[in-house]
């Protein structure tokens, strides 16, 4: 994929790393979502969370791509 996305099907996120989850069954609403995947004690993935809807997804069905949140700018206050 492009601008930094990674398809599910070749590469998921480490577990419990927050990255932005596009979930395109979504529409209307916003398809791209904060989420991470939670593990087993293995360090098998077991599902998607997506704490903004309170919802578990299965690890390659409904969230089709993933990327990293981008770092904040430097701010001088």
């Amino acid at each position: 994929m492009t601008d930094g996305w990674t398809l599910t099907a070749e590469h998921l996120p480490d577990a419990f790393e927050s990255v932005q989850a596009f979930i395109p069954t979504q529409y209307p609403f916003p398809r791209v979502r904060e989420g991470y995947i939670v593990d087993d004690e293995n360090g098998e993935p077991l599902f998607w969370f997506i704490p903004g809807l309170r919802e578990k997804y299965p690890v390659y069905d409904f969230i089709v791509a993933w990327k990293p949140f981008s770092n904040p700018p430097e701010w001088k206050l």
